[in-house]
């Protein structure tokens, strides 16, 4: 099972439901939301690309 399958799967599990029981159809679209909500929540550069270069001794103070 793919991650958004498993997103999906859970949020569908909390409301009492599951991917089976949708079309095939509606199963691809609950599960193409699942991966971009993933893809949204990804870190991508930012405060995160800042971090790694000061994990990696890059940047900083005069540097």
């Amino acid at each position: 099972m793919t991650p958004a399958e498993q997103l999906a799967e859970a949020i569908l599990s909390a409301a009492g439901s599951s991917l089976r029981h949708y079309t095939p159809q509606s199963r691809i679209a609950i599960i193409a939301a699942a991966e971009a909500q993933i893809a949204a929540l990804r870190p991508t550069g930012g405060l995160t690309a800042h971090l790694d270069d000061q994990r990696h001794g890059i940047g900083g103070r005069g540097e």
